[in-house]
């Protein structure tokens, strides 16, 4: 009876809580909640723009806790959202109504967790917050993960002939063309186009990244991840090649290239500029570069990154630019006698790469040369997708050699949908990219969960972060295709997710016990993407709120520069108040506009009263919250709030000219018929997107 008792007490927070936190893990829930105290105090980074609270829970019960889910009631949505201090995770909940935050750790009876480095800190976007309002949600939460994984990770790996590895297949790599692409793609020396999938290490000079740098774990990451490529992360400055770590690099550098070499794997070694001008170590550079080309260049697998994500410098101004920096360093590396690829970082942490076209390194015969680009999914959308593909169009060679499925800084949530995206506009482009990060780093952009202590390969689907199981997904999925080969686990082929929707938590007790006792999905996707899309100059104030935010050392001085640069960040929040953003699933983009957005209404009543929202995802319908409301008759422009409750002036909608809607002299929308519209999302910085809206006379289910 007492196991009954137990178990219907789960259930019962199960089907309550639904819904109630973040996308990147969900929760089972038994225990007291009024067991446990929750203090905020607001820290030192907090100001009109940006807010940050520590975090003090105590446990008054005579057990300990282990999981607490937490809520920060706000009058809106909150972006930029990003945690510090072990265990803590949050993102915003429209559901909720304000940021619910999850703290993992134990708590014994009568102990208190208290930290003034257990903080978590967003952008208040104009919104309001309630902290005398601040509760705890549910207690003895058991953290589980939503990724599902579906190929199997046995921990081991296999001895492979050399000539069946990605360098014995390829051999040295170089740029060609190749039939069905615009712009020039790595083709090995059979001329055949070589899909490049990599892993980047974290900086490699901080104690706690520097053993994920061994063969066993690059081993693994061939033999059970489908990665080929290796990227070998040397930071110029924070402590790095030019600050005190110089022969610490060179060691990684050198036992790293020479253990892809055993494995017959890629090797990028990345010279780690970081929210600076290149120029500023030019000299530092020339040696690195004079010392790297010449013990490498008859080696096929190495490729060098002369310029991680510079800041500040244009691509070309026709004096010190990186146009210049990057033909200085291309030279001493052929010079040197290496003809492997180079790749030019771009301006604004690599993300201007547009700005490359008609100023390339080839004009001044160099060839093997590629321009950078980073994304972010969580952070980086439609606009950012807009500038690779101008420079594909212009015929640009692009190299994204690093990315994250989560936001900008690192902290915040996840976009595994925007991710799909971004990695099908790669592929369609031939574009190779690689993923940061390597390390089990207690935030959202590490590949492996912070509670795996393996450093040296035979990862278990445990030790994998969100971040982690997506990306074995994604990467195998595409090593198959390219093998012919379908390694997938067959109980999982046709799940999609291990969490289950609000109607699975409806269903029968029956099926609820077998199903959703143990894996209730309570949460939403919309809090990931409160910080979508946000400008790279909003995003990225100070070098430690930037791209590179997940790459800040550990240690006092890095967290003391991270405290600064989110009072700086705060500064921008109009900027990312009005950058573009969309709804959960919504993917489409101007050129490829495959979703529906649909409201559900009687075809000639108003639709201001009883407007509903409906997009398409994976053949489904959903529904979003919010109605549709007219701010400009005149000019027949419609806002919306989204499903994240953003401000309406962030989004403009115009109708398509064949209107299936109509807008009334009062202001009034109705619909003019059953069918479908287009509708253009005009954003704040004129990128736009194209979706449909669908007018229907019952409800879509």
């Amino acid at each position: 009876m007492r196991i009954k008792r137990v178990f219907a007490l789960l259930m019962s927070f199960a089907v309550a809580f639904n819904f109630l936190m973040p996308s990147d893990f969900s929760v089972v829930a038994a225990g007291n909640a009024s067991d446990v105290k929750l203090t905020l105090t607001e820290g030192n980074g907090s100001n009109e723009y940006y807010k940050e609270y520590i975090v003090k829970l105590t446990n008054n019960s005579s057990e300990s806790i282990t999981g607490i889910q937490c809520l920060l009631p706000t009058s809106g949505s909150v972006s930029g959202i990003q945690c510090w201090g072990s265990g803590l995770k949050a993102s915003y909940s429209s559901e909720e109504g304000g940021i619910v935050f999850y703290y993992s750790l134990q708590i014994n009876a009568g102990a208190t967790a208290y930290s003034t480095d257990t903080k978590f800190g967003f952008s208040l976007n104009g919104v309001s917050v309630n902290p005398s309002g601040a509760k705890v949600l549910a207690v003895n939460c058991a953290n589980t993960t939503s990724s599902n994984l579906k190929y199997k990770l046995t921990g081991t790996t296999a001895a492979v002939a050399f000539a069946k590895t990605p360098v014995g297949q390829h051999g040295a790599l170089h740029l060609g063309k190749v039939s069905g692409y615009k712009a020039p793609v790595i083709v090995g020396a059979d001329g055949v186009k070589v899909n490049l999938r990599g892993a980047s290490t974290h900086g490699m000079h901080w104690n706690e990244m520097t053993p994920y740098v061994n063969k066993a774990a690059f081993q693994s990451l061939r033999d059970e991840w489908g990665v080929n490529t290796v990227r070998l992360v040397s930071y110029v400055t924070q402590g790095g090649y030019t600050a005190g770590s110089k022969e610490k690099l060179d060691t990684a550098i050198q036992n790293g290239v020479s253990y892809c070499k055993d494995l017959g794997m890629y090797a990028i070694i990345d010279w780690h500029v970081h929210a600076e001008d290149p120029w500023a170590n030019v000299n530092d550079a020339k040696a690195f570069f004079t010392k790297y080309a010449t013990m490498y260049k008859n080696y096929d697998n190495v490729i060098f990154e002369i310029c991680n994500e510079p800041t500040g410098v244009q691509w070309y101004t026709g004096g010190n630019d990186l146009y210049s920096y990057c033909k200085t360093i291309a030279k001493i590396i052929r010079d040197c006698g290496s003809n492997a690829i180079i790749v030019c970082g771009t301006n604004t942490w690599s993300q201007d790469v547009d700005e490359v076209s008609g100023h390339e390194l080839k004009d001044d015969g160099f060839s093997n040369i590629m321009y950078t680009f980073h994304f972010y999914a969580a952070s980086h959308y439609s606009d950012k997708m807009d500038k690779v593909t101008a420079a594909y169009n212009a015929e640009v060679p692009i190299f994204v050699t690093e990315f994250g499925t989560c936001d900008a800084s690192g902290a915040g949530g996840y976009d595994f949908g925007n991710a799909d995206d971004w990695i099908k506009l790669l592929d369609k482009y031939g574009i190779p990219y690689c993923n940061w990060s390597l390390c089990n780093k207690s935030e959202a952009a590490s590949m492996l969960s912070s509670s795996s202590s393996k450093t040296a390969g035979g990862w278990l689907e445990d030790d994998l972060s969100e971040s982690g199981c997506w990306l074995v997904n994604t990467y195998r999925s595409h090593q198959d295709a390219e093998n012919g080969t379908d390694t997938k686990l067959k109980e999982t082929a046709t799940t999609t997710s291990t969490t289950k929707t609000s109607e699975a938590s409806t269903a029968s007790t029956t099926t609820a016990a077998s199903s959703n006792a143990t894996t209730t999905q309570i949460a939403t996707t919309e809090a990931s993407k409160a910080s979508a899309n946000a400008t790279t100059e909003a995003k990225k104030t100070s070098a430690d709120a930037t791209t590179e935010a997940p790459k800040a050392s550990s240690n006092a001085s890095a967290n003391a520069t991270t405290e600064a640069a989110t009072t700086k960040t705060a500064a921008t929040t109009e900027g990312k108040q009005n950058s573009t953003a969309t709804t959960t699933a919504v993917n489409a983009t101007t050129e490829t506009s495959t979703t529906e957005i649909g409201p559900v209404v009687t075809p000639g009543a108003s639709m201001k009263s009883i407007y509903k929202v409906y997009y398409k995802y994976k053949g489904k319908y959903k529904k979003m919250p919010k109605t549709l409301k007219i701010t400009n008759k005149k000019k027949r422009t419609i806002v919306c709030r989204d499903s994240a409750k953003r401000k309406a002036k962030a989004v403009k909608f115009k109708v398509a000219k064949k209107k299936v809607l109509r807008i009334t002299s009062k202001g009034v929308i109705k619909p003019k018929k059953v069918g479908i519209t287009k509708v253009t999302v005009i954003y704040s910085d004129k990128s736009k997107r194209t979706f449909k809206i669908r007018v229907t006379k019952k409800a879509i289910k």
